[in-house]
């Protein structure tokens, strides 16, 4: 959960065409987490009624408390035909 609302944070805070209120990290494709590293190649997250694909790296504290590395990529919109196949809704 950390590691999704960092995602919509720093979304929000670098691009305001985007509203992002839900991430998903395995919409797409399972996330692959080691040690303190999430890697989410398959995620998607949703502003203003619409989905978009998703990776991001997140490492966080050994307790999960705090993100201390974070990087991600916005990918293409997912046509809504798409969206249920993935476990994504309005």
């Amino acid at each position: 959960q950390l590691c999704g609302y960092t995602a919509m944070q720093r979304i929000r805070q670098d691009d305001k065409n985007f509203r992002p209120d839900r991430t998903v990290a395995n919409a797409m494709a399972e996330p692959h987490e080691k040690n303190d590293t999430l890697e989410v190649k398959g995620g998607a997250f949703r502003s203003r009624g619409k989905w978009f694909a998703l990776s991001y790296s997140c490492t966080a504290t050994p307790d999960r408390m705090a993100v201390v590395a974070f990087s991600y990529a916005i990918g293409p919109e997912i046509p809504e035909t798409k969206w249920a196949g993935f476990g994504l809704f309005q």
